[in-house]
């Protein structure tokens, strides 16, 4: 075979490129848009927005973006108004994103950077700046953004139990919310406690309240399924993720657990301690469309009204709407389609009296509110 000719069969494995740092430039300025997304999209993913508010609207809809680089002096939302927003932005991730204000000012620069720094500035240049000076600012602290996000990823896990940190839990079931809706797929969410914690450990040392939350996180740890979803958050207070599950599993994990934990034989100083727990139980049907933190806050509902209650579980399943309330819904009438109709042919006296039914409420209003 010719040394030129071609191999069959054989496949070309390139690497990867990483994937480039997202920056985001916020300038009034076409000239200023154009000529620094140029110097920074050999390196980096440049985005760009002409004004504050066009800045913001970008930063908390694009999640991936590491660095911002603002202008001052803009319309709608100035620079001011940008570092603002971000620094007391209810979001961690917007609040601690590196934010780089560039000013063509000619006086007062050093009073200008110190006050711009003052309200939550990460950095600070001036026009007209260099290729060199805006990349190696965008690089710096894309870096920074990058290992401080794989750090986090590395503390993700509860020093005391192994288990994951509440923080993590929250971000990964909003993960698991969103895939079991688009396979539609069932999913429970359990909160499980210690039943009158707070009198319970009310005069116990903290090393002690660990070695029970240790305990009891293996008792956990035994009884769910790999692909479930676990965290401590607090003492003895547990969260559980079952995607795929059905509310019976639901319910046949909690008792497992509860029944584990009231068999444990502990005792403090010679006195046998009995645990009892309480669980809340929030059940999501295939289809239901719900917030994770709605769950959560059912779920935190559910627990406190078993503890009152003194039992061992309190369950919710969150479900589609009922075959009459769907057909209620199919049956409304289209009054625009209904409008239009009316100019080809005399609609049926049903239809006529479900639009009247739909429009009584807004025909009484009229009649409180609008008298001749």
């Amino acid at each position: 075979m010719s040394d030129n000719m071609p191999m069959q069969g054989t496949e070309i494995n390139q690497a990867k490129a990483k994937p480039q740092a997202k920056v985001l430039l916020i300038d009034d300025s076409s000239v200023v848009r154009k000529a620094g997304g140029k110097m920074l999209s050999k390196n980096f993913d440049v985005i760009t927005a002409e004004d504050g508010q066009q800045g913001l609207a970008l930063i908390e809809s694009e999640t991936d973006i590491q660095v911002v680089f603002t202008d001052l002096q803009m319309p709608l939302l100035d620079g001011y108004g940008v570092i603002t927003a971000m620094r007391s932005h209810t979001d961690e991730r917007i609040k601690n994103l590196p934010l780089i204000v560039i000013t063509g000012a000619d006086a007062g620069v050093d009073a200008l950077k110190q006050k711009v720094l003052e309200m939550g500035a990460t950095d600070f240049i001036t026009k007209p700046f260099k290729s060199a000076d805006i990349n190696a600012r965008a690089a710096a602290h894309s870096q920074y953004q990058q290992v401080t996000k794989e750090l986090k990823e590395h503390i993700s896990d509860d020093v005391i139990t192994g288990l994951k940190t509440k923080a993590s839990f929250d971000a990964r079931l909003k993960r698991i919310v969103s895939s079991v809706y688009r396979h539609q797929h069932e999913l429970s969410v359990l909160k499980v406690s210690l039943r009158h914690e707070t009198q319970l450990f009310s005069a116990m040392p903290e090393q002690l309240i660990n070695s029970i939350s240790k305990i009891i996180a293996k008792v956990i740890k035994a009884s769910v399924r790999q692909e479930d979803s676990t965290a401590h958050a607090g003492h003895a207070n547990f969260y559980i993720a079952l995607p795929h599950s059905t509310p019976e599993g639901a319910q046949m994990l909690a008792e497992r657990i509860c029944k584990s934990v009231s068999q444990l034989r502990l005792t403090i100083k010679g006195e046998a301690l009995h645990l009892v727990m309480s669980v809340g139980i929030c059940s999501v049907q295939p289809g239901h469309r719900v917030e994770s933190t709605a769950i959560l806050s059912r779920v935190e509902e559910l627990f406190q009204q078993a503890v009152l209650a003194d039992v061992e579980q309190k369950h919710l399943l969150l479900a589609q709407p009922t075959d009459a309330a769907a057909q209620s819904v199919a049956s409304a009438v289209s009054i625009d389609e209904l409008l239009s109709s009316m100019s080809e042919t005399t609609p049926d006296i049903a239809t006529l009296q479900q639009a009247y039914q739909q429009l009584s409420p807004l025909l009484d209003l009229f009649k409180q509110h609008l008298k001749p």
